[in-house]
Formats: C-alpha cells, structure tokens, sequence
C-alpha cells in the first residue's frame, strides 16, 4: 500500500503528484485518513476493501466499504478523525454499482 504523504495547503507553491491509472474492473482506491489506517494492518484494510460487505464481485458497493473501513477503525479504539473514501470500477456482473 502507498502512503498518500504531502500536505495540501502547507505551502503557496505545491505542487501535487499525479498520475494516471487504468481501473480494471473490481479494482478500488482507498483514501484514508489516518484514524482509519493507524487503527488496522495494511491486510486488514485489503480484507476490508476487497471481501465480505462491499465485495469486488459480491453485491457491496464503495461506499459499504467506505462505512466499513470508518466503522472498523472506531470499533476498534480509533479516536481520531475517521474518513473513508472509496473510488473503484465496480463490477457489472454483480448488479450493483
């Protein structure tokens, strides 16, 4: 997993990183704040984006994955901002999207 690291709005002069990606289907970004990724391992977090509730190719949809990412964080002693969101290409075969 990659680690989102510089600071929006620190500087007058950033400059942000960019790059562009080919999503296939059922794959998903995660952009977390870290009262979601402090709380949880990198597996934990892909167990999370990628099976049961929210599924790639079950019926869960990103935003499931996101309120699931949020509330595994808290239930798990997080105290901190907890934000999830979730950006895929969902998959066509599972009805939902």
């Amino acid at each position: 997993m990659a680690a989102l690291t510089k600071a929006v709005g620190l500087d007058d002069r950033f400059t942000p990183d960019t790059r562009e990606e080919v999503l296939a289907i059922g794959d998903r970004y995660l952009i977390l704040t870290d009262g979601v990724w402090r709380e949880m391992t990198d597996a934990r977090l892909l167990a999370l984006a990628s099976t049961g509730t929210g599924t790639t190719t079950g019926t869960g949809t990103a935003e499931d994955v996101a309120r699931n990412l949020v509330t595994t964080a808290l239930a798990a002693g997080g105290t901190d901002n907890a934000t999830a969101v979730v950006i895929g290409r969902p998959n066509p075969a599972a009805g939902r999207g």
